[in-house]
């Protein structure tokens, strides 16, 4: 009895000491939990401080969690990208390292991008040669290109005709649309991969949150010019339904004209032209809208490294050492700059190129032939000049939006105190003034300018240069 009621009071003490345990385990875990908290917190009124483009607090902290990813920009760019998908006009087979920041050394920070950052598949192999998107992308622009001829061949039946002004602005717009697709489908393979690699990496001194946050800007944007883009793309592809059952006879000539030279006698070759329209439209367009949100994410970079740098500067007597690291910083988004141009420059000047054409082709026809083109193709002339202007000014401003803001800490820098700066802070302060002399950071056109501002009113001035001297004779 006595050993078992030692036994007994053992077990009793072994109980009560894993229940003390257990209470003891409890209560450190609601306290982890509650410091837990107290810490998310914390990291959240950061994150909401950090954010300087939202509406509320709230609204951005339940955004959060959508760029948790190891490729926030990617992921805000990828509803435009997946559309770009559908129809042909882009694919990647780049390989992203997110656990990789880029070093601040602009030399070393190039190879590094060519070698490590953008790691293509050897072109020797078959399966990267022959991935189904890009076989797709391939056949999407010889698509294209057949129906470039196929315009070029009605040229001879509509010489001399009323239908002549038609079927060339027809065949401009044709043009415009597969150089678009294919200089995308050169883009995706040489010049892209690099550009994509560069905006998905954190820069040195670069706050973890920034790139989300940038990444939040983007997705909002790319949104909105998603939903224009599409309304835009479905209101052109549907004139040729309105064209083939409308009640006037001038329209149905119209569509006979589109359909030209095949015979249209039977129904396919109306939906052969309906489905190389619904092509032809988002091929006009939305590359204009991928570009523009790149330029809209590169720019709000260089618009958020002004406002913070004002920031540091504000009430520091030693700016030596902030100087030195938002100069980095800045060479670092100039190299963002550099590859996004690089990437677009041939993209762009085959689009002025092109505008400008159909541009001063419309207004010549609109002004000394409004009589002689009957209302269908004056109307028709209206809406391709409103057009063609209203994309080259979009590209126009995104892209000299970029350029200002890039040279926006030029007037912050002089205004800086240099009495009470070191010898290093006065060296990292001329090396940053000596970057904005050096030249203008923008997207360059084809190696020749630097879309800006002025750069707007040259291209008006020398459409109504061209204007006045058609008239004049």
């Amino acid at each position: 009895m006595p050993h078992q009621k030692t036994i007994t009071e053992r077990t009793i003490n072994l109980n009560t000491t894993l229940t003390r345990k257990d209470e003891d385990i409890r209560q450190n875990s609601n306290a982890n939990s509650h410091s837990q908290e107290v810490i998310h917190h914390d990291m959240s009124k950061s994150c909401t401080a950090l954010t300087e483009n939202s509406a509320n607090a709230t609204f951005v902290i339940n955004l959060r969690s959508t760029f948790n990813s190891n490729y926030p920009v990617m992921d805000a760019l990828k509803p435009i990208l997946c559309l770009l998908k559908v129809f042909g006009l882009y694919y990647s087979y780049a390989t992203l390292h997110p656990d990789k920041t880029v070093n601040a050394s602009i030399g070393d920070n190039c190879q590094t991008l060519v070698l490590n950052n953008c790691q293509l598949p050897n072109k020797s192999s078959k399966g990267a040669m022959f991935t189904p998107l890009r076989v797709y992308t391939l056949a999407v622009c010889l698509l294209l290109w057949f129906n470039v001829a196929r315009l070029l061949s009605t040229l001879p039946i509509y010489y001399n005709t009323s239908w002549m002004p038609f079927t060339v602005l027809s065949i401009f717009w044709s043009l415009q649309l597969t150089s678009n697709a294919t200089l995308l489908f050169y883009m995706c393979h040489h010049k892209m991969p690099t550009f994509i690699n560069h905006i998905n990496k954190t820069q040195d001194n670069e706050n973890p949150e920034f790139l989300p946050n940038i990444a939040r800007y983007t997705r909002k944007r790319c949104i909105f010019y998603l939903i224009l883009s599409t309304f835009y793309v479905a209101m052109i592809s549907s004139i040729i339904i309105f064209f083939q059952f409308s009640p006037f006879s001038e329209l149905k000539a119209t569509m006979s004209v589109l359909v030209s030279p095949f015979q249209n006698t039977t129904i396919f070759p109306y939906l052969y032209i309906f489905a190389i329209h619904i092509y032809c439209s988002a091929a006009w367009v939305y590359p204009i809208a991928f570009f523009c949100l790149c330029c809209i994410m590169v720019t709000q970079k260089f618009h958020t490294l002004t406002k913070r740098f004002k920031k540091a500067i504000t009430g520091n007597h030693d700016v030596s050492q902030i100087i030195s690291i938002y100069r980095k910083q800045h060479e670092m988004y100039c190299v963002t700059t550099e590859l996004l141009s690089d990437a677009f420059s041939l993209f762009i000047a085959q689009a002025y190129t092109i505008y400008i054409a159909i541009a001063c082709f419309t207004l010549y026809r609109l002004l000394f032939n409004w009589v002689s083109n009957g209302l269908v193709l004056n109307v028709t002339l209206m809406i391709w000049l409103v057009s063609t202007l209203g994309l080259m000014l979009l590209i126009s401003y995104v892209a000299s939006n970029l350029n200002q803001e890039a040279h926006s800490l030029m007037s912050t820098l002089h205004t800086l105190q240099a009495r009470n700066m070191s010898n290093d802070g006065l060296a990292e302060l001329s090396l940053f003034q000596i970057r904005f002399m050096g030249g203008s950071i923008g997207i360059n056109v084809a190696g020749l300018f630097v879309i800006t501002k002025p750069f707007i009113l040259t291209v008006l001035k020398l459409v109504t240069i061209v204007k006045v001297i058609s008239h004049s004779r």
